[in-house]
């Protein structure tokens, strides 16, 4: 007997991303619940991208396969792609042969009231199955009727009685025949005339689609099936789930999954094939019923907004985002700050509000950082920054430097101070300008005075007159 392969034989699933222009990339995927999926990030943009997947068993031997091409990457987007992977290989075919009665024996063809009849039955199977027997009668009664050469007592009462005999071979396969004995008052020899009725024989069932289908969904069902005896045969068709048959009664059915898979995720399909003669079989197909589920998306941000992006200490800072869901669910907004203030933030189905306060002191780095991150109830994450700089940093090239804090706190200041170089002769040059560096803070009302001189150069040989100073840098 085949085993049937099922998706909990999946012990991993390896995807390939390939493409032209990029480098390979391979990975595992993660199973959640009943799916594998997983984001692959840092995908190069582009289009004709091809996503392969393989699903191997336990022994690391490839069960399922499958892939999409032609996909496109869209630069700081995620694409969701799905893939439906099909069995490497496919299941063993239904194959059965039905039994065949070689020959029966009635010993004596006619009987008188309630004697005894000797009968014995003769059949083969092809398949070598185990044969198990099943007589009746329209009167009398059988010693044994379960097997293959069983005494049957005649009534008390004459006439003609039909005696039939059902052979199985366990697994849908059938052959019967049925026999007519008289029972007569009179001795006597009689005509007996035995007639033969081989059964049909169910040799395949196939569907279309084959393999999953979702509920609600239709199955085209074809029977293959034959009659030795060269009857009529005719069809009918059942389940044991509640899905719906157009043309029960035809060789080739359309099947309508129900609307809720069941528990089981399978639905069994029967169809009960008769030659009018007393002969039936069966065959069975069995469906596996539920729907695939595509990978979430995550969400997307449609618009951002902030008030400015220079600010000086304590300054306020209005922001703002609007997003959504691709599969509809509801969204949750989380705001963060490297530093300063955040208000409480105001928060609508697909849009947040929040009032950033710059801080008193500012950090070295002049930068802050504030960030929203957006989740759907599947928990799918996307995150959003927004940047607020301060200018604390003046770099002049002058002699002459008078600011004042413009910030209105104590903050450090690095220098570096170049005096320029001095001038000189066509053949002399003039000598460089003194340098300094360091740091000190400034006071929250200071002001800051910075005077650089420039160095002396020299003159003409003939009045050995010095140049004039050079500009200063302050940085």
């Amino acid at each position: 007997m085949t085993q049937e392969l099922s998706t909990s034989d999946v012990s991993r699933v390896e995807l390939t991303v390939t493409g032209s222009g990029m480098t390979t990339v391979t990975t595992n995927l993660d199973k959640t619940g009943t799916q594998w999926g997983g984001v692959i990030g840092n995908l190069p943009a582009g289009t004709g991208r091809t996503f392969s997947a393989k699903a191997y068993n336990a022994s690391n031997t490839a069960i399922y396969a499958g892939e999409v091409t032609n996909i496109t990457i869209t630069a700081a987007q995620t694409t969701s792609v799905l893939l439906l992977l099909q069995q490497t290989t496919a299941p063993t075919p239904f194959v059965n042969s039905a039994p065949k009665i070689t020959g029966v024996t009635v010993s004596p063809a006619q009987v008188e009231p309630s004697k005894p009849v000797n009968i014995t039955l003769t059949a083969t199977d092809a398949d070598g199955d185990t044969l198990a027997y099943a007589w009746t009668a329209t009167g009398g009664a059988f010693g044994n009727a379960a097997v293959s050469n069983p005494i049957w007592t005649a009534p008390a009462t004459q006439g003609t009685y039909t005696l039939s005999a059902t052979v199985n071979d366990g697994r849908g396969g059938q052959a019967g025949i049925s026999i007519q004995i008289a029972v007569v008052t009179v001795t006597g020899s009689a005509n007996v005339n035995v007639t033969f009725n081989t059964w049909p024989v169910v040799s395949q069932i196939s569907g279309t689609p084959s393999g999953q289908v979702a509920t609600g969904g239709v199955v085209t069902l074809d029977v293959s099936a034959s009659d030795s005896d060269g009857d009529a045969l005719t069809y009918a068709w059942t389940d044991d789930c509640g899905g719906v048959f157009s043309g029960a009664t035809n060789k080739s059915s359309n099947w309508t999954a129900p609307a809720t898979a069941p528990s089981s995720g399978k639905c069994k399909t029967k169809v009960t094939v008769s030659d009018s003669r007393g002969g039936s079989t069966t065959g069975e197909l069995t469906l596996n019923v539920g729907s695939l589920s595509a990978p979430n998306s995550v969400p997307v941000i449609d618009t951002t907004y902030q008030s400015i992006a220079t600010v000086k200490s304590s300054a306020t800072v209005r922001l703002y985002v609007t997003a959504h869901d691709p599969e509809n669910t509801a969204l949750s907004f989380t705001w963060g700050a490297t530093g300063g203030v955040l208000g409480t933030p105001t928060t609508t189905a697909g849009r947040s509000e929040v009032v950033w306060t710059a801080p008193t002191t500012p950090q070295t780095t002049t930068n802050y950082t504030v960030t929203v991150q957006v989740q759907d109830a599947n928990g799918q994450k996307k995150s959003q920054d927004f940047v607020m700089q301060f200018p604390v940093c003046t770099k002049v090239v002058t002699s002459v430097l008078n600011r004042t804090n413009p910030f209105g706190v104590p903050f450090l200041i690095n220098y570096q101070l170049v005096g320029g170089g001095g001038g000189g002769s066509a053949s002399t040059m003039g000598s460089k300008g003194v340098s300094a560096t360091g740091s000190f803070t400034l006071g929250a009302s200071e002001g800051l005075d910075v005077i650089v001189g420039g160095g002396g150069g020299v003159g003409s040989y003939s009045s050995y007159q010095g140049g004039g100073g050079g500009a200063g840098y302050y940085g």
